[in-house]
């Protein structure tokens, strides 16, 4: 991160800031994509109202990056630029695309989790519970039924782990193409 990249966010705040617009910071769902400019607009997710206001408040204050949990996991987001950067997950070595859009006011919070599995429940690995986090995609595993958020559960999904709760056999794959959308319409995604 340059000292232009700075000045260019610090002005991009500056006429947010003057306009009445919010910034609303969104993460690839797509791994591996290797240009944020072709990834069609249903495949970002939002981070929840935490993270986000964390996020901007880095970006606008010229802050080269910031770290942000998400449930069990936590990751750097740099920035480039006035509206674009990475999530950098130092432990597990996985980056994604973040991005940044301009809007009017920031979405309200849906009033129950992503999944419809999780509830009324909480996510055994990082304990929060789901209606907290209406934002995070979550996993449920298709043989035990157990529901987690799906960035709590990568690391065991990346290890081939079994389910954290029951001990059964998983098969990931088929288990976060469900959550992503690939076999269902679920539209939950998973967090790499």
């Amino acid at each position: 991160d340059g000292a232009a990249d700075r000045a260019t966010r610090l002005a991009a705040a500056a006429e947010a800031v003057r306009d009445g617009r919010a910034g609303l910071w969104e993460w690839c769902r797509v791994a591996g994509a290797s240009d944020a400019d072709v990834v069609p607009p249903n495949a970002w997710g939002v981070y929840g109202e935490e993270q986000n206001a964390e996020i901007e408040a880095a970006w606008a204050s010229g802050q080269p990056r910031v770290d942000v949990a998400v449930g069990a996991r936590a990751y750097e987001v740099q920035f480039r630029g006035a509206t674009a950067g990475w999530q950098l997950d130092k432990r597990f070595h996985k980056v994604r695309f973040v991005r940044r859009r301009d809007v009017t006011s920031l979405p309200v919070a849906p009033t129950s989790a992503a999944s419809p599995d999780m509830a009324d429940g909480e996510c055994a690995i990082c304990c929060t519970a789901c209606a907290e986090t209406p934002y995070m995609p979550s996993v449920t595993l298709p043989d035990c039924g157990h529901a987690f958020h799906s960035a709590c559960v990568q690391m065991v999904a990346d290890a081939r782990g079994t389910c954290p709760l029951c001990r059964a056999t998983v098969d990931w794959g088929a288990a976060l193409n469900v959550a992503a959308g690939m076999s269902t319409s679920r539209g939950t995604e998973t967090r790499g």
